[in-house]
């Protein structure tokens, strides 16, 4: 009888041991996922303090045989405390009424308080060239990937 007892108190053993390994996998993966939570919501804030200049400005530089020379001047600034890094700008106008023409420029760091701006040479066959949209990517120190348009929220992207 005694070992009918033993028995049955081994098997309860075991059933909350199980319970125990089960209830520990849980505790560990709700840590893990509220850790990462946490994470994206520190990233997201750093990503908002990247902020764009005003929208991309074409400013008329010449003319010459090729048609006519502009400057795309835009401005990124970094307000967060960490480096933002590979910064690439692209700008997309409108030449003799088509869309379609694309100009990009691009930076390997920028550091936290830096204000950078990037300027892009373009040549079109009208004298004003109309922006009609831009996109600014970058990776910030943790290594997730960013991208900032017109729309002035920062997204993750796929990199």
């Amino acid at each position: 009888m005694a070992d009918w007892i033993a028995a049955i108190g081994q098997a309860a053993g075991a059933v909350f041991t199980a319970c125990a390994v089960v209830v520990a996998l849980w505790i560990a993966s709700r840590d893990a996922r509220l850790r990462d939570l946490e994470s994206d919501r520190k990233s997201l804030a750093q990503a908002r303090l990247v902020l764009a200049g005003d929208a991309p400005r074409a400013e008329a530089t010449g003319q010459t045989v090729d048609g006519f020379r502009h400057a795309i001047r835009f401005e990124i600034a970094n307000h967060g405390d960490r480096p933002i890094l590979e910064i690439g700008i692209e700008v997309w106008g409108e030449d003799r009424g088509r869309r379609g023409s694309h100009w990009s420029d691009s930076r390997a760091i920028l550091l936290p308080g830096e204000v950078a701006e990037f300027t892009m040479s373009a040549v079109t066959a009208e004298p004003n060239l109309t922006i009609s949209r831009w996109r600014a990517r970058w990776v910030d120190a943790d290594g997730h990937a960013w991208l900032l348009d017109e729309r002035a929220v920062p997204v993750r992207s796929a990199g």
